[in-house]
């Protein structure tokens, strides 16, 4: 057995903006560890932090101060190319808006990040989209346009679009915010199982009770100060 790896360590993080000369502290000495295979949200009311302590997570927005790890990585000084080299290879991304480019079909879609991965052959993009689309059961929308589907259907996509680059995590920002209740529902039960069966991290920034319920552990941010980091269940070892 091996012990469970960290996907994600943020230590004593704090985040600023100015505008004007006012000084505006939105993450205030955070210190956060992710582990490898973790359903993990963090939770808060609008304003607390959360969005933000997401985007540093993936490598979108740096930190005023302390440092922030991507599995061994100090990624807090890399370069805007470095960072988006790191997005492209080990970060997967899920919106509440989507985000599909209405131009591809679903599969140009989920196959669109991979273009950007000169080593990935012609022939393993084709077997990882299909192997995705299947995954989050699309595999007979192959072709059709996201306009031509549901909203349930066009995050299905967008998972897919995550997977396919094959992360270390996956960040969803408020995943189930635009779906009604039961496509809500039936798309946080497909995340959860793709956790459990690929062992794939997910971080979810959410107001959704139903996350908070089902995630292995909940942090809670209020005034960009983590008050909460409880454990409700660890993530099994993996053999080795």
């Amino acid at each position: 057995m091996r012990l469970i790896m960290n996907v994600v360590r943020l230590e004593n993080v704090s985040k600023e903006y100015r505008i004007e000369k006012q000084r505006i502290e939105v993450l205030s000495g955070v210190n956060l560890v992710v582990r490898k295979g973790e359903f993990l949200a963090i939770a808060g009311p609008s304003g607390s932090g959360k969005s933000t302590l997401l985007n540093l997570i993936g490598c979108i927005d740096r930190p005023t101060s302390g440092k922030v790890f991507i599995g061994d990585r100090d990624i807090s000084n890399r370069s805007e190319n470095q960072l988006a080299d790191l997005r492209a290879r080990r970060i997967g991304f899920v919106f509440q808006t989507f985000n599909l480019l209405p131009v591809l079909s679903a599969y140009e879609n989920v196959e669109y990040p991979l273009l950007q991965l000169p080593q990935v052959s012609k022939s393993e993009r084709r077997e990882r989209v299909q192997r995705y689309l299947e995954m989050v059961g699309l595999k007979d929308h192959a072709r059709q346009r996201p306009n031509e589907l549901s909203g349930g259907q066009r995050q299905r996509v967008a998972i897919a679009r995550a997977l396919v680059i094959q992360p270390k995590v996956i960040l969803a920002d408020e995943p189930t915010a635009n779906l009604d209740h039961k496509t809500g529902s039936s798309i946080l039960q497909l995340m959860k199982t793709i956790n459990n069966l690929v062992r794939v991290t997910f971080v979810f920034s959410t107001h959704d009770p139903r996350i908070m319920g089902m995630a292995s552990r909940l942090v809670t941010i209020e005034n960009g100060v983590l008050v909460q980091k409880n454990v409700a269940k660890r993530p099994a070892e993996e053999s080795s």
